[in-house]
């Protein structure tokens, strides 16, 4: 963010610079993908060893992503981590209306499937 003072104004503000936002939420999704891939590769032998993990930060919010439920939480404080210092200047996010999902084991992977199936 930068100060600026606007038009008919005597004290300057800060205005978020967008252009910083867009390159920290790229590189957070760079590093997101890196983590989902690593994370997501561990397996489940049952759908109890899944969950939806939400995300939910600084960059983005979404609904969730299925993973193996020993590594949520691990999942989110990395994100959390990396958002702190990609996106902490950015303007909040909007988190959209989700539809529920349940974590389910498929060969070894969690998937996500909708709860109105």
């Amino acid at each position: 963010s930068h100060p600026e003072t606007r038009p008919g104004t005597f004290c300057p503000v800060c205005v978020t610079d967008l252009k910083s936002c867009d390159a920290g939420r790229k590189g957070y999704e760079v590093f997101r993908s890196q983590i989902f891939d690593k994370y997501s590769s561990a397996g489940c032998t049952t759908d109890a060893n899944c969950l939806i993990a939400s995300e939910i930060n600084a960059c983005v919010s979404r609904c969730g992503v299925a993973l193996p439920a020993v590594l949520a939480d691990s999942w989110k404080s990395s994100l959390t981590s990396n958002a702190q210092s990609s996106c902490s200047g950015c303007p909040p996010v909007v988190t959209p209306p989700c539809i529920p999902q349940v974590a389910r084991c498929l060969m070894n992977r969690c998937f996500a499937t909708t709860g109105l199936q």
